[in-house]
């Protein structure tokens, strides 16, 4: 009966979903797991699209569950082997990357908290003798803007039909900030300075300049020793932690290992 044809379906799908998962977290045999895999996504009428939400959403899952604040290379291929046993790859990740991309975003934080930076072979900008350039974003530079409400006082009386005349004085009534954009460009880390170069203006970071950062998830704000104001960037989100996290990776690992993950980062 239909009824029963829906039950083997609805109990292959639950087993499915439970081996991708143990699959995923290197709970089973992979070659044994991908035929077993492929025999209930058939045995559930799985249609490949299906598939492919099921497999992104187990991987962000065991990802989310894995990714530390800090990911060794030596930790990151043993997650790597356990994802590319049931199909996740560079490929994968780059046809769902917007499933992927908050994930992406930590992985990179993770790598440069344990010191681990790539190099950004063709920066915009020109280094100095032996300067590297670990990270390029784009980026918007903002400015403060203050805002005056005039407060008028006093009152006013007929001169004659149509025709007022007003008495009083004015002052300041209340005074406003607001953020705006004055420039867009791209914001570069390098391993002694951080350098943005807009459509109008630019601003040069020395790392010994630096006094604080101020980090948001849209954007990073730089305290500098030589500067009264602070230089204030926006950018996509999540990428004010990731410019804070290669920063100082640069600022404070003395040796810093330029590693060639095969996991595919986002730009």
């Amino acid at each position: 009966m239909w009824w029963r044809a829906w039950k083997v379906r609805r109990s292959a799908a639950k087993n499915y979903r439970h081996l991708l998962t143990a699959t995923a977290q290197g709970k089973t045999d992979p070659v044994r797991a991908r035929k077993r895999l492929d025999e209930l996504a058939r045995e559930a009428r799985l249609s490949d699209r299906t598939r492919s939400l099921l497999l992104a959403d187990t991987a962000i899952e065991v990802l989310d569950r894995v990714l530390g604040d800090s990911l060794p290379e030596a930790r990151e291929s043993e997650i790597v082997e356990s994802l590319e046993c049931v199909g996740v790859n560079s490929d994968f990740i780059r046809d769902h990357a917007s499933a992927f991309e908050d994930f992406l975003i930590r992985l990179i934080v993770a790598r440069a908290n344990a010191g681990r930076l790539e190099v950004v072979r063709d920066p915009a900008i020109v280094l100095k003798d032996g300067e590297v350039a670990y990270l390029q974003v784009q980026a918007s530079l903002i400015k403060e803007v203050r805002r005056t409400t005039r407060a008028y006082g006093g009152f006013s009386f007929r001169l004659a039909k149509g025709v007022y005349y007003h008495v009083g004085s004015s002052g300041v009534g209340s005074v406003s900030t607001s953020l705006e954009e004055a420039d867009r460009g791209t914001l570069t880390v390098t391993s002694g300075r951080v350098v943005y170069t807009g459509q109008r203006q630019s601003r040069e970071m020395v790392h010994s300049k630096i006094m604080a950062v101020n980090t948001y998830d849209d954007g990073i704000e730089f305290n500098l020793s030589n500067r009264q104001n602070a230089p204030l960037f926006h950018m996509r989100k999540g990428f004010g932690h990731v410019v804070a996290a290669t920063l100082n990776a640069a600022m404070h690992h003395e040796q810093i290992s330029v590693s060639a993950p095969r996991l595919r980062s986002i730009s």
